[in-house]
């Protein structure tokens, strides 16, 4: 049973309210699955800010009322996706407890995978936007590679291949800077005491290394002579690789700085706030009249895409506060893992994959994977390390 909620926690088809169905049958498990949020550490902290941050989210909108167009339905659906994503969360950390992490994982992935068939394909560049995820939980939890170090560095080499090949630039530096990690950490069984800040600066120097590696292998053309066009015309645009392919960073600073107390889950943005916003891109060199600002950001509600401004605008403050538990508690799981030499190649890519949601990803993508990153990376309250991994 447990490893079939791990499949269905996963379901996008969609149900009244946008309520997807994965997020429906967790909600019906709560009086069995709850008892697992005391079991992990950080967990009950994530459920009251998760809770907290919804609530300031229908104020701000309440408050706008009048001077700006409001939605019921847009706070309710926006509501129901950030409370979605504690419901799977609790769900997956019960699975965890009955059955593992690796089987929760791979239930997980088996399910995003068969979600294809409901949610359809991206068919701009179906590995990076249908099949990366599900492909990377499932083959990393496949029982002869999890806990398997060498094992896991060559499914990571061939993954990070196939990436490259695909045009997925950031995917392919996560899974290089996850194979470093996974060279890098301590031996099975490490006392974690003392450690943590030499993990946490080691951690820190690998990403920005593994990025300006990455950086190097684009603009040398390594990796396709596509990605090395784009490359060079993001950096030509605002001197950075990261500004100039997210030129939405623009936009969250311009509208947050005008308004830092957030604006509402269920407010439309006026013109005025849209003009705002597009002169913060403007700042980064990007020309912001066309459909994609006019109509996917600023058409039916605020999109940044950064997990981050999103949370700020859509929850106010609560939301920005909701978005840095999450970077502490996941990653001080994951400092404390390394330290110990515990840390999976899935544990590790998720981890990564939440710190670059959190600036580059919108909410609405980045909580279908955010649920599983907590499942498997919270600690267990009195948690032993496991014993050494195989070689």
């Amino acid at each position: 049973m447990a490893f079939a909620v791990a499949v269905a926690s996963a379901q996008r088809i969609r149900l009244p309210l946008d309520i997807p169905l994965g997020v429906a049958v967790c909600a019906l498990l709560l009086p069995v699955t709850l008892r697992a949020l005391r079991q992990y550490r950080f967990a009950p902290t994530i459920a009251v800010f998760a809770v907290l941050a919804i609530a300031n989210g229908i104020v701000l909108t309440e408050l706008t009322r009048g001077w700006a167009g409001t939605s019921t339905r847009m706070a309710t659906a926006n509501s129901i996706l950030l409370l979605g994503v504690v419901v799977t969360a609790i769900a997956l950390l019960w699975v965890r407890s009955l059955i593992g992490a690796q089987m929760m994982v791979l239930g997980f992935g088996v399910g995003v995978l068969l979600s294809v068939a409901s949610r359809g394909i991206n068919w701009d560049n179906p590995w990076k936007f249908t099949f990366a995820v599900p492909c990377i939980l499932i083959a990393l939890s496949l029982p002869r590679v999890w806990g398997h170090r060498r094992a896991q560095i060559a499914v990571l080499f061939v993954l990070a291949a196939v990436s490259a090949l695909q045009d997925s630039r950031s995917l392919t530096g996560m899974l290089v800077v996850v194979m470093a990690l996974l060279f890098t950490q301590g031996a099975p069984g490490t006392s974690t005491s003392g450690r943590a800040a030499l993990v946490a600066t080691r951690v820190a120097l690998v990403g920005v290394g593994g990025y300006f590696l990455i950086q190097a292998a684009l603009l040398d053309g390594a990796l396709g002579e596509q990605a090395q066009a784009r490359s060079v015309a993001q950096i030509e645009r605002s001197g950075s690789l990261l500004t100039g392919g997210r030129p939405e960073l623009g936009a969250s600073i311009a509208l947050l700085t005008a308004h830092p107390w957030g604006y509402g889950s269920g407010v439309f943005p006026t013109g005025e706030q849209v003009q705002v916003a597009k002169q913060g891109m403007v700042a980064l060199g990007y020309d912001p009249d066309n459909g994609y600002v006019n109509r996917y950001m600023f058409g039916n509600g605020f999109e940044v895409h950064s997990l981050t401004g999103d949370l700020w605008i859509l929850f106010g403050v609560l939301g920005l506060a909701f978005a840095v538990v999450l970077a502490l508690a996941v990653g001080a799981s994951l400092v404390i893992r390394l330290a110990s030499g515990t840390v999976s190649a899935v544990g590790a890519f998720l981890a990564l994959r939440l710190m670059w949601d959190l600036a580059f990803s919108p909410i609405g993508s980045a909580a279908l994977t955010l649920a599983v990153t907590l499942a498997v990376l919270l600690p267990a309250v009195g948690e032993r390390k496991p014993p050494p991994a195989s070689p």
